[in-house]
C-alpha cells in the first residue's frame, strides 16, 4: 500500500505559466500597433515616409519581431515564440494580399 506524503497547509498553489502563445501575440500585436502610432505621428508632422510605411507595413514590423521571436527562443519562451510567429505571418500575408489588390489592376 502506498503512502501519499501530506501537503503543507499554507503551501501556494503553482502560479500560471508566463510562456503562452495568447502573450505572445499580444507583444506583437503591440508592437505592430507601436509602429502604426509612430508611423501615423511621422505622418502628420510631414516626414515623407507616409508612402514608404503605407507600402510596407507588413514587412518592416518584422523586423522588429524578428528580434523579439529570437529573443523569446533563447530564455526558453518557446510558447511566447509561438506566438510572435503567428502575428508577424499573418501580417506578412496581409501585406502581400493587400500588395496584390492594389498592383495587380495595374498590370492588365
Amino acid at each position: 500500500m502506498e503512502t501519499i506524503a501530506p501537503q503543507a497547509e499554507n503551501q501556494e498553489p503553482p502560479r500560471p505559466s508566463k510562456d503562452t502563445v495568447g502573450r505572445g501575440i499580444a507583444v506583437a500585436v503591440l508592437s505592430v500597433f507601436a509602429y502604426i502610432v509612430v508611423g501615423s505621428i511621422a505622418a502628420a508632422l510631414g516626414a515623407n515616409l507616409f508612402f514608404f510605411l503605407l507600402a510596407s507595413w507588413g514587412v518592416i514590423p518584422l523586423i522588429v519581431l524578428i528580434p523579439l521571436f529570437l529573443i523569446q527562443l533563447q530564455s526558453g519562451r518557446s510558447q511566447t515564440a509561438k506566438g510572435i510567429l503567428i502575428i508577424g505571418s499573418i501580417a506578412f500575408l496581409l501585406n502581400a494580399a493587400c500588395d496584390a489588390v492594389v498592383r495587380l489592376p495595374r498590370l492588365f
